[in-house]
């Protein structure tokens, strides 16, 4: 008897059509888990309910091809969930911090600052020789 492709893991061998998309809250529910080492937790800390936290999860093996986490009795990373932990990490790091930037240049634009020239002036140290651009 097979088993419905609705509830079959992601993996190998799986014919399911594979997600072209992925997001960020896909990854950041990944790490919630494993920071929470809880699956109610995580979707308590989220702000989601637990099917949506499940959604999330088998959307990201799906697009990955690779299970994550052993589901019985609780959520446990698999071996590929350890080495996948810390580009996960990176990406969220990464997306945040361009965030930042971003909004830091756009600041900058309201403010009249162009963004093609330094913030401050010219200084040359004259001991060492070295070039800087000093903020008043």
């Amino acid at each position: 008897m097979g088993v419905s492709k609705k509830s079959a893991e992601p993996n190998e061998a799986d014919e399911s059509p594979t997600p072209t998309t992925v997001s960020l809250a896909q990854f950041e529910t990944f790490l919630a888990i494993i920071r929470t080492g809880a699956t109610k937790t995580a979707a308590d800390r989220l702000a989601i309910d637990d099917s949506t936290l499940r959604g999330r999860i088998r959307s990201l093996e799906a697009w990955l091809g690779r299970t994550l986490f052993t589901k019985r009795p609780t959520y446990r990373l698999t071996p590929y969930g350890h080495r996948f932990r810390p580009t996960a990490e990176l990406l969220v790091r990464s997306l945040y911090e361009a965030r930042e930037k971003t909004n830091f240049e756009r600041i900058m634009e309201l403010k009249g600052v162009p963004l093609d020239q330094p913030l401050g002036r010219e200084v040359t140290n004259k001991v060492t020789g070295e070039t800087y651009y000093q903020i008043d």
